[in-house]
């Protein structure tokens, strides 16, 4: 291999592998959650997750950052500031990040992997729930339980 060829492969080899789009991060986040040991998810929820997981959230959800974590997480745009200069969230944002990315998947596994209808699905009043979306009924773990028991009765045709 020539000089030239060799500074290239070099120099290709020194660049930082691609950011990985919204989708992958969902769809690592739901398969952390699926597969991984509970013991290493709980880690990496105890750490705080990277806070390039709330942004590809809110994508994915088709809000904005501020959006989703002022209506939903219950962060303050002031607090976002800081996490996003940060990088990471605490815990609890942590936890509340990886339930609507749960919730997000579960919601297009129920659309037959139509995530734009999985989104829909989340975002629209149904009265089940009290005229509520689902995202704003899985405010509280209480509700994002119950929304899981929902879903779960959809998929097998258990209509309450």
């Amino acid at each position: 291999m020539s000089t030239d060829a060799q500074d290239r492969v070099t120099a290709a080899d020194k660049r930082s592998p691609p950011k990985p789009t919204s989708g992958q991060l969902r769809q690592l986040a739901a398969a952390r959650v699926k597969s991984a040991p509970r013991t290493d998810l709980i880690d990496q929820v105890r750490q705080g997750l990277p806070f390039r997981m709330l942004e590809a959230l809110a994508r994915d959800l088709g809000m904005t950052s501020n959006r989703l974590a002022e209506a939903f997480l219950g962060i303050s745009r002031a607090t976002l500031t800081r996490r996003r200069k940060r990088g990471q969230l605490t815990p609890e944002e942590s936890d509340k990040v990886l339930r609507f990315s749960r919730l997000l998947q579960q919601a297009t596994d129920l659309m037959e992997g139509d995530a734009a209808a999985g989104r829909r699905w989340l975002g629209a009043p149904l009265p089940v729930l009290g005229s509520e979306s689902p995202l704003e009924y899985a405010r509280t773990e209480i509700g994002a339980h119950e929304l899981e028991q929902l879903i779960g009765r959809l998929e097998h045709g258990v209509y309450s």
